[in-house]
């Protein structure tokens, strides 16, 4: 515990002075943005565009938006973006401290100051709209919204690695209310939404493996994919992979993991990241019944 304590302080102190200057809660955010860029082989490097102060609510403190095509990876380049862009949050002053609000990936953004409220104005990948990924398109947000500016339509996809495996038809549920589909013929699929560019996610026995599919808003950068869950001190990283033939799908294996016991046996939320870029917390009430469901036919928990 001393030796992460000691890491982290010393990943603070290397901060630039104006990072070192924004609120605890994005300091944290950034010494770990650091250390995943680290891990990835890369040397961190932050430039002007990574933190922008502006009042998004009006009530007269300095809001943040972060901006991780601010923070340069040297040496692994595309770790944090891809076709999709880089991830995005705000951080909204409130009483209690600061807010986050994560966007997932965008190709750019501006400030539009026109309206009674600033807004942000976002370049999107086609994929985040229904269109084709080079058919880029637009969402405004401002902090009068509880979160992020709706998502397009879904459409369910088979969440199965290789062959054949369920196909659930009900419509996945609102982020964070976990659900249990039976699948006629096969095991049951424990399903949830997912935050920033994570569509949906899905949970349950393949081939006798208690296995996990996340379906993508986006593509996600070339090279390897891990999708991080962090809960508490606790941290899961999955590496993804998709079927031959693609998809929106990506999936992981379970089995030699502690994820499924996290999911079971605690509470609060996760946070989820895409090759350290956050795509925002995932509520866990709900979610031990639902995991025992789907997994324990083919996992003990």
């Amino acid at each position: 515990m001393g030796a992460v304590l000691f890491a982290l302080c010393a990943l603070f102190l290397a901060l630039p002075a104006r990072a070192q200057q924004a609120p605890e809660v994005i300091r944290h955010a950034t010494a770990e943005s650091f250390a995943a860029c680290r891990d990835a082989g890369g040397r961190p490097e932050l430039t002007p565009d990574y933190q922008i102060e502006a009042d998004l609510n009006g009530d007269g403190r300095p809001d943040y938006i972060i901006d991780l095509a601010g923070l340069n990876c040297v040496g692994a380049a595309s770790f944090f973006c891809g076709s999709a862009g880089c991830p995005v949050s705000a951080y909204l002053s409130t009483p209690d401290g600061y807010r986050p609000v994560h966007f997932g990936h965008a190709q750019g953004w501006s400030i539009d100051r026109s309206g009674p409220r600033p807004a942000i104005v976002f370049s999107l990948h086609g994929s985040s709209c229904g269109r084709a990924g080079y058919q880029t398109c637009q969402r405004r947000w401002t902090a009068d919204q509880a979160t992020a500016a709706p998502s397009p339509p879904r459409r369910v996809t088979t969440p199965a690695p290789g062959a054949a495996a369920p196909s659930p038809r009900t419509p996945p549920s609102a982020t964070g209310q976990w659900s249990l589909h039976a699948v006629p013929g096969g095991s049951p699929v424990a399903r949830v939404a997912g935050p920033g560019v994570i569509r949906d996610i899905a949970l349950f026995c393949h081939q006798n493996a208690a296995t996990a599919a996340f379906v993508l808003r986006a593509r996600p950068p070339r090279g390897a994919v891990i999708l991080s869950w962090i809960v508490g001190r606790d941290r899961v990283n999955l590496p993804l992979s998709q079927r031959p033939d693609g998809g929106e799908a990506w999936y992981a294996d379970l089995s030699r993991t502690t994820l499924p016991w996290l999911l079971v046996n605690r509470r609060g939320t996760a946070t989820i990241r895409i090759n350290g870029g956050i795509q925002g917390p995932l509520r866990l009430a709900g979610a031990a019944p639902m995991v025992r469901g789907a997994l324990e036919p083919c996992h003990r928990l």
